[in-house]
């Protein structure tokens, strides 16, 4: 056969056991190479697998796939990865298995070009690596050209050699950092597959990309396990603490460098319990320097990554643990960060590849690895001054408190100028995607900034409100009480009273609601805030209505509308009336309710406030079926219904859709009922409101009862039951319980079910 692949007259062919190469080149001439059958394995450089790999199925599955003989274009694969996360173990386990299934022929060429090694006289450069290749496909010393690109064309002819006689060799380049550094080391024929491992993604390279995670938990514990059993066959401290050694994965964050690290420190000390090891670990300030064990470090394992980083994303990369929430979208960082927005976003990407950040939900949104976190606030700490890390943050907390007062505004319904939250809808999901953001920054904040902690918390107080997150509110309205009392700001103080009032009252803690509302009341009559005044009175008439203290709710609620009336508030004098009519309804004034409904409603429509026009219509709704006006309370359930779902109001709209299913069934539609309460439940249910849930479940079993649905009824009236009496509400408690009785009965005795269906 005569070919002439780059640049070089060759003949080739097998001569007892080995094949001649005939190389011809400007500066050793025509030479005539006895090469063998297939790499020695001694000359290989392959190194041995571990015994302790485990897990990874899946990315070994995906690697084998591309050594496959029948794999197919592209040749090259790319592994790529943080620091430790067990890229070059993963190669190696993918070579031998290759090997033992007769993949490769020709062998395996193994190199690690230690790239990232901090000390540049250890990297290995393109010239070594290829005079080390020649060697070991059989080239002598003499032969090997002195110029670089001589020998590259030399390697590439020697391997198309192998290529034609059917020795498939794997190239394995470890420890790569950019794709320049590979080029030169392809073979010239697409025979041989070509593995590359990197923390970069070299996404410029004609490759398969393959992106290595952490171990999921249970895979952790099992290398954990595996690693120790390896050193000392009888140790089971593993297998002994499960919950230790899941404790000391969970600190590993799954990254198989820590957790051999923790097996060798704990083969090294037999007696050492696993709980002992994770106390050890279990300071964030301290962890990285535990996880050292001999020469093997997880600290410099990412420093060999940090300290090639240019200094803009060496900054930013120190910055990113100023924030200690679970994710960040790039507008926070480039705030963090104090460059411009694309600046910021161009380091990320570059982070990203370098696999010190990683996507979050969705691009835009950035996460760190735990340990990688340790690392970024290591190294911010060491550069504490030079980074400036007390102004980032301020600049951090700043915009959130500034995006936050935006969403508040578009959730409120007034809107805001130059936002880039451009509607409600915008607003809703900014707020629920970066809610543990703000929770994180709040919690920060209560230590050494007071300002950002009491503004946050009152901002997020409608959002916490119409998600139900009962116990965020009332911890965060806590932390800006005490803020708020730090600054010696008392309409702060009084505000967060307030804030804590409603939420204690949602969480049906009304003694306790009681006493902060009273508490803001004194507050605000100290200022003179006439409208603070309304509405801690408002507020109290609410908890005495709710408690069936019905005298004392009407008068706080006439009250509250007289202060409104002096403060010249029509809002809050309309607010006031309404809730005025939901006592007259309980005490069965159904007439005056129904008026005083309307007359707030008129005064919410004229001033286009969508939310309480929706609540106010889902309370007259209530009161028309008290009077047998079933129709016009159909529809204005239903109206209620629409405005709270074009509110994305989902808990308002759950209650209206409950109290619907009530009228539903008193004109005896009562599939439509069933539908109603069924959904109501299970909205409340996925929002946690057991109150709500316990109320949906007593009204849904009285209809299944009309059915005859008997055993579902007697189903959903024991969960009402159990649910009131996990919130203590005792009434209702009773009322189910009377429920269940007659549903059982029922069951037993079919006449006794409810004999009326307006009951």
């Amino acid at each position: 056969m005569h070919v002439k692949p780059d640049g070089y007259d060759s003949h080739n062919q097998i001569l007892g056991g080995h094949f001649s190469a005939v190389v011809q080149a400007r500066d050793i001439g025509s030479v005539t190479l006895r090469l063998p059958f297939q790499v020695p394995l001694a000359m290989s450089g392959l190194p041995p697998g571990s015994a302790t790999f485990t897990g990874r199925d899946d990315d070994l599955t995906r690697l084998l796939d591309h050594l496959a003989p029948d794999s197919g274009p592209p040749s090259v694969a790319v592994v790529d990865g943080m620091g430790g996360v067990g890229k070059t173990q993963l190669v190696i386990q993918a070579a031998r298995t290759a090997l033992g299934r007769d993949w490769l022929p020709g062998g395996v060429l193994f190199v690690d070009m230690l790239d990232y090694d901090p000390d540049p006289g250890r990297r290995v450069g393109v010239g070594p690596v290829l005079t080390g290749f020649l060697h070991a496909v059989g080239v002598p010393g003499e032969h090997i050209p002195a110029d670089v690109p001589d020998r590259s064309r030399l390697y590439r002819s020697v391997l198309s050699a192998y290529a034609r006689e059917g020795r498939r060799v794997l190239v394995v380049l470890d420890n790569v950092r950019t794709s320049e550094h590979v080029r030169p080391l392809l073979p010239g024929d697409a025979t041989h597959p070509v593995i590359v491992t990197s923390r970069h993604r070299l996404a410029d390279l004609d490759a398969r990309l393959l992106s290595l995670d952490a171990l999921p938990s249970a895979e952790a514990v099992r290398l954990l396990e595996k690693a120790l059993a390896v050193r000392c066959p009888d140790d089971t401290r593993v297998a002994a603490d499960p919950d230790n050694a899941q404790r000391l994965a969970e600190l590993c964050a799954g990254l198989p460098l820590a957790l051999r690290v923790v097996a060798a420190a704990l083969a090294a000390s037999p007696a050492k319990p696993l709980a002992t090891m994770a106390a050890d670990l279990a300071r964030p300030d301290s962890r990285l320097a535990e996880l050292t064990y001999a020469d093997r470090t997880v600290l410099a394992a990412f420093d060999a990554s940090y300290l090639r980083l240019p200094p803009s994303q060496a900054r930013l990369f120190r910055l990113l643990s100023v924030h200690s929430g679970p994710h960040i979208a790039t507008s926070a960082a480039a705030a963090l960060d104090g460059r411009p927005e694309p600046d910021t976003r161009r380091d990320l990407d570059a982070l990203h590849d370098a696999h010190l950040v990683d996507v979050g939900s969705h691009y835009g949104r950035w996460r760190m690895h735990d340990l990688i976190r340790l690392h970024s606030l290591h190294h911010g700490e060491l550069n504490h001054a030079d980074d400036d890390r007390a102004e980032a943050w301020h600049r951090l907390s700043n915009h959130y408190v500034t995006m936050t007062r935006a969403a508040n505004n578009h959730l409120d319904h007034t809107g805001i100028v130059g936002s880039s939250l451009t509607d409600y809808v915008a607003a809703n999901d900014w707020m629920t995607i970066e809610y543990p953001n703000l929770l994180a920054v709040v919690r920060t904040a209560a230590e050494d900034d007071p300002e950002t902690a009491r503004d946050l918390p009152l901002l997020m107080q409608r959002f916490m409100k119409r998600e139900r997150r009962l116990d965020d509110w009332l911890m965060l309205s806590s932390l800006a009480w005490s803020a708020a009392r730090r600054l010696d700001d008392l309409p702060c103080q009084a505000e967060a009273l307030m804030s804590q009032g409603y939420a204690l009252r949602r969480l049906r803690r009304f003694d306790e609601a009681v006493n902060k509302h009273e508490h803001a009341l004194a507050a605000f009559t100290e200022l003179d805030d006439l409208y603070g005044i309304g509405k801690a009175l408002n507020s109290l008439g609410l908890v005495y209505r709710q408690t069936r203290r019905f005298t004392e709710a009407m008068d706080h609620h006439a009250r509250a509308r007289r202060a409104f009336l002096a403060a010249g508030d029509r809002h809050g004098e309309a607010v006031a009336l309404d809730n005025y009519a939901l006592v007259l309804r309980w005490i069965h004034r159904y007439d005056e309710a129904i008026a005083s409904h309307e007359e707030a409603l008129r005064i919410f429509r004229a001033g286009d406030d969508t939310s309480r026009t929706a609540e106010t219509l889902d309370s007259l709704g209530l009161a028309l079926r008290r009077s047998r006006r079933y129709a016009a309370a159909i529809e204005s359930h239903q109206q209620a219904i629409a405005l709270f779902r074009d509110l994305h109001d989902r808990h308002g709209a759950a209650r209206a859709t409950d109290n619907l299913g009530k009228v539903l069934r008193r004109v005896g539609r009562y599939a439509d009922s069933v539908a109603c309460h069924e959904e109501a439940v299970r909205i409340f249910q996925e929002m946690r409101d057991q109150h709500r849930e316990g109320m949906a479940s007593d009204h849904l079993g009285r209809t299944l009862t009309r059915l005859d649905r008997l055993e579902d009824a007697v189903a959903a009236h024991r969960r009402a039951v159990e649910l009131f009496g996990a919130t203590m509400d005792n009434h209702r408690e009773r009322a189910a319980a009377r429920h269940l009785d007659r549903a059982r009965r029922a069951v037993a005795h079919p006449a006794s079910a409810e004999p009326h269906p307006n009951r």
